[in-house]
């Protein structure tokens, strides 16, 4: 029988027991014409690929313990290799011209492939599943399929689909052989080491064919069309190099692909890093006329990684400068996910090339919406964009509105001979300093901190913040004694309380640090404990959202909020709530900090912390040297350090314990 007889007869015949039988003694001495692509291969009825979308719940590790169940896990591992037998009779009949020598690899892969099958068709009708209960999954077909060369066919099945396969059945048998079931971890063993060695074919030739001097890692992701990335090279269970390493790829391709990030399906939402956004709110809802001083501009480019801590493997953080992949590595092998992160143009644009210009995204989740991110992302979504950052939203953020509609006590100067009378009432009230604050700054960058006796200390920056913003807002500087911010997310059924996170500010109210624990408050003495929990933690579960929540309504806000609060001391030395400081409509540093408390090891405390050193590098190698990070049995960090940046002056600090 010739090749492409067989090839025929096993991706077009409608009887399961036909595609199933090996040719024997092949010839190929009448390879025929290049064949054209079929809509699908063919199949008995009941075996037909579904093209309504309609897919079978693929089985978790713990139903596993039930016979059918793992019924249903050989389903789908059956359709997958009667799919790539099917395949690899499509390449056949695709390419009649490629190597008689790369022709006879692909007949005695396909066998390997339908005896694979068998054995799952076997065991799956002793589980009480029959193959065709359960519909029947066409992605495979549809990557792989629109083939245009052998290299391909190499790239997307064999160091693709083949590649993750090396992850599942190995893990999947190891399953088995917990749950009891030896029978068919036998299978899975056998099929892997089967794996190994198509995913070696594959890589042969495909070193043979890809495109002189590019390493394999870059031919590779090159060579992968979208949707399909290094990502599907992967599998959703715990890694396999050790499988890899025998297939024959390189220890560098391998640390690449176990680290790479891109959506496998899920639609990602984008992410972006914008520390300056008050800054140019202040110029207007444009920003025209804003341009960040060169420390701004350095710090963004410090902490541009931040984002990808506050989303999932599956989304997008747009960068200037992409975290190297020693870097990547190093967060990988403390647990942290890092997604994928698209690089900027060196003018801070989105490439023109750029994937998330094309392709279908969920959400623009920008650090904060302001000028910049809304200049970013307009060619992303420009009626996102529209949605998101308006008059309305820009409102929000500004603090003299603030003190209005959310009853903050301070009061809202418009002229300089407010600001005087301002600081003379609290001077009558005993009130010996206070502080201003422009209604466009974070983090206490725009305040000044001043003595009511002399508000002339503060004449000419007040005056060119009402000739820039027309209002500054200023309020009695109190005796803290305990910072925190509560942080919700606004959606479309409500205000939702999240989280409670300790601040720490130094003594002219700037951010230093944030610390985030499974039970809030940690580390405080017991009155401040007892003060907290005695009725002061209600008021942020009812009180403030009721408040709150209509404003942000009204501006057609959704996303993250941020209310700054603290506890200071009265007169009578007794401890008072300031409950709300200001409210933050975008992630914050303390949004961050209770996102990595979630990224370590259970009921693990937190702290995060920018540090300014002299030598950054130096100071990264004393600080992991001194509290060496150490992880748990799921690879998650209990205890130690880790600098989160590679940093130019800034550093994220990280500490666990």
């Amino acid at each position: 029988m010739e090749i492409q007889e067989f090839a025929q007869r096993v991706l077009f015949s409608t009887s399961l027991e036909e595609k199933l039988t090996a040719g024997g003694e092949l010839t190929d001495t009448a390879p025929g014409e290049p064949h054209g692509t079929p809509g699908q291969p063919g199949r008995p009825v009941d075996l037909r690929l579904r093209t309504d979308g309609v897919r079978a719940e693929f089985p978790g590790a713990a139903k596993l313990i039930n016979e059918e169940q793992r019924g249903v896990l050989l389903h789908f591992f059956a359709n997958h290799e009667l799919l790539a037998t099917e395949l690899m009779a499509l390449v056949l009949l695709k390419f009649p011209e490629a190597p008689t020598e790369f022709r006879r690899g692909i007949v005695h892969t396909l066998e390997e492939e339908q005896q694979h099958t068998k054995w799952y068709l076997r065991r799956m009708k002793e589980c009480g599943v029959g193959f065709g209960d359960f519909p029947l999954n066409r992605f495979f077909w549809d990557s792989i399929a629109p083939m245009e060369t052998p290299l391909d066919y190499v790239t997307r099945l064999s160091l693709t689909f083949e590649q993750a396969n090396l992850d599942y059945t190995r893990h999947f048998a190891g399953l088995m052989r917990e749950a009891g079931d030896e029978r068919t971890a036998q299978i899975l063993t056998r099929i892997y080491q089967d794996e190994i060695g198509h995913v070696g074919y594959g890589l042969k030739w495909f070193r043979r064919w890809k495109t002189a001097g590019s390493s394999d890692w870059e031919a590779y992701r090159s060579q992968l069309p979208f949707p399909l990335s290094p990502a599907r090279g992967r599998g959703n269970v715990p890694f396999n190099a050790e499988g890899r390493r025998k297939a024959g790829l390189a220890d560098a391709f391998i640390r690449e692909i176990e680290i790479f990030s891109q959506s496998k399906g899920r639609t990602p939402n984008v992410f972006w890093f914008t520390p300056d956004a008050e800054a140019a709110m202040a110029y207007g809802l444009d920003g025209n006329g804003f341009a960040p001083r060169r420390e701004v501009r350095a710090l963004r480019r410090d902490l541009e990684i931040l984002p990808a801590f506050l989303c999932h493997r599956d989304d997008v953080v747009l960068m200037h400068l992409p975290p190297s992949s020693r870097h990547r590595q190093k967060l990988h092998g403390l647990g942290f996910e890092i997604p994928e992160c698209d690089a900027l143009t060196k003018n801070g644009q989105i490439r023109a090339d750029s994937l998330q210009q094309t392709r279908k995204l969920n959400e623009l989740r920008p650090w904060a919406w302001c000028p910049q991110s809304a200049a970013l992302l307009r060619p992303l979504s420009q009626e996102e964009v529209n949605n998101r950052w308006n008059a309305a939203s820009r409102q929000l953020f500004a603090k003299d509105w603030q003190v209005e509609q959310l009853g903050i006590a301070s009061v809202i100067c418009r002229s300089p001979e407010e600001i005087t009378q301002a600081a003379y009432a609290l001077r009558d009230q005993d009130c010996e300093e206070a502080v201003a604050k422009s209604p466009f700054g974070a983090a206490g960058q725009k305040n000044r901190k001043f003595s009511t006796r002399t508000p002339s200390d503060i004449r000419s920056w007040g005056n060119r913040v009402l000739t820039q913003q027309g209002a500054l807002v200023i309020e009695p500087w109190l005796p803290r004694v305990f910072d925190f911010s509560v942080h919700y997310d606004c959606t479309k059924t409500g205000l939702h309380r999240l989280a409670f996170v300790q601040l720490e500010n130094d003594r002219r109210g700037q951010f230093m640090a944030c610390v985030a624990s499974a039970k809030f408050p940690r580390g405080v003495s017991p009155e401040i404990a007892r003060f907290l929990v005695g009725g002061v933690l209600a008021v942020y579960e009812a009180e403030i959202p009721n408040r709150l929540e209509p404003l942000l309504r009204s501006a057609g806000y959704e996303g993250p909020v941020g209310i700054d609060a603290f506890v200071h001391r009265a007169p009578d030395g007794s401890l008072q709530l300031r409950s709300v400081v200001e409210m933050n409509p975008r992630f914050t540093m303390g949004r961050l900090t209770w996102e990595l408390m979630r990224r370590v090891a259970h009921g693990r405390t937190v702290r995060f912390e920018l540090l300014r050193p002299g030598n950054p590098s130096e100071t990264i190698r004393e600080l992991e040297a001194a509290n060496p990070p150490v992880l748990d049995r799921e690879g998650k960090m209990t205890s130690g350090c880790v600098v989160l940046n590679e940093p130019d002056s800034v550093l994220a600090v990280l500490t666990v314990g």
